[in-house]
Order: structure tokens, then sequence, then C-alpha cells
């Protein structure tokens, strides 16, 4: 399919928006292939459609519809998280809140540890942007270097920092469509899980609410208790005379 459309490619014309043509290979088994391919002037997707009827690898090429793509907005506008990548080994996730507080407030804080990455949550976009002027500060594993005499060379590794589509909503709902696709027998193991949870929590806060009882009654003080009157000794009765 490249090869068949990488001829329009060649002839570019200056143009405000992008244009885009749908193709799809009609098979003659029932699963259809749709792939997008965008070109950068009109003239390339009218070519594109001309192409039309012609056969790739035994399949027929169809055009669907052509259709002009509306302009993406920078995500540095509204984005408030940040990609953070080629950390180097052992890092954990405090460094990298350590490395990025002077830039605002963090919701959160993700490290993929296996592929020496992570993302990092800000409250709003010019958290954000000010955390992305920090791509040429060398990460120091959230320690002070002005501390030591010489800059030891594991200190002067710099990340690379993109802004990410990322929200804590986004992986909320991404964790649920995960979860949905699990068996039901997966499922209600999972829902068994988080209903133990919750009642092991509870028990906690009961216990530490008790012990905060009688931790409060310790510390407060004794009461002065009256001491009890001292009992008259009772009279012993007079010898009756004869």
């Amino acid at each position: 399919m490249e090869s068949t459309f990488s001829s329009f490619t060649q002839v570019l014309m200056p143009h405000k928006r992008l244009w885009s043509s749908t193709v799809s290979l009609c098979c003659m088994c029932t699963c259809l292939s749709i792939c997008l391919f965008p070109f950068d002037c009109v003239l390339c997707c009218c070519g594109c459609a001309q192409r039309a009827g012609k056969t790739v690898k035994g399949c027929k090429v169809t055009v669907e519809s052509l259709k002009q793509a509306t302009p993406t907005r920078p995500r540095e506008e509204y984005c408030s998280t940040l990609f953070v990548g080629e950390l180097p080994g052992g890092v954990t996730k405090n460094q990298i809140r350590a490395h990025f507080s002077s830039a605002g407030k963090i919701l959160k804080v993700r490290y993929y540890e296996k592929q020496h990455h992570g993302f990092v949550y800000f409250s709003n976009n010019a958290e954000a942007k000010k955390a992305m002027a920090l791509a040429d500060v060398p990460f120091s594993f959230g320690k002070d270097p002005s501390t030591k005499e010489v800059v030891p060379l594991s200190w002067q590794h710099k990340l690379n920092l993109q802004y990410s589509l990322r929200t804590k909503a986004f992986d909320r709902k991404k964790a649920e469509k995960k979860a949905n696709r699990a068996p039901p027998s997966v499922q209600n193991r999972r829902k068994a899980k988080a209903e133990e949870r919750k009642r092991r929590k509870a028990k906690k806060g009961s216990k530490k609410t008790s012990t905060t009882k009688k931790a409060s009654a310790a510390k407060a003080p004794k009461e002065a208790v009256p001491l009890p009157a001292e009992k008259a000794a009772p009279k012993k009765a007079a010898p009756k005379k004869k």
C-alpha cells in the first residue's frame, strides 16, 4: 500500500489545512482492512482517488471518502501531564517527585521501571509548562548538586520531557475497560479481593479509634476521688442488771 501511494508524496503544494483520504482494501474474505493516508496538499489527495479500482497483491483498492482534517490543538496549550523518558536505573517515585517539586503541585507519579519512563501529573497546564522548562536541568536523583565539589556523571543525565494526553480520569477509564475484558471468574475474584480490602480498612479504622480513645483517657488527668468517711465504731450495748 505504501509503494502504491508513495508517488503522490513527491508533489507537495503548501496548504493551510491537511487533507486526508481513507483507502480500504476489499478482499475476497469477510474481513476488511482499512488504511488512512494523510497528505500535505489537495493534488496528492485527488491523485490518490485516481488509483481506485487497481489491485494490490490480489486485493482491489477502493477509495471510500476524501475528508478535510481539522487542525489539531497543540498539546502545550491544555495538557497537564508530562511524559518523562530516559530515566536512569534505580530511580524511585519520590526522587522523580523531588525533581519536579519546584514546578508546582504534583497529583500523581507513575513510573515504569522496565521501560525506564514515567508520567508526572500536575494540577493545571501552567505548572506543566514550568516543569517542561526543566528539560535542560540534569536529573540529580532529587538531590542538590551544589553541595558537592565534583558533580558525578550519574547526576549529569538529562531527561526526555514531552506533553502527554493522559489524565487521572483517562487512567481510570482505561483500567475499567481492561477489567471488563477479563472473564467473569476473574472479575468475581477481583470483586472479592476489593471487598476484603474494604473490610480490613474498616477494621483498622475501628482499631485506631479505640486506641486513640484509650490514649486520650490515659492522658486525661484523673479526678480526685473523695475518700469515704471513717465509720464510727458501733457502741457496745450495756449489760442488763439482774
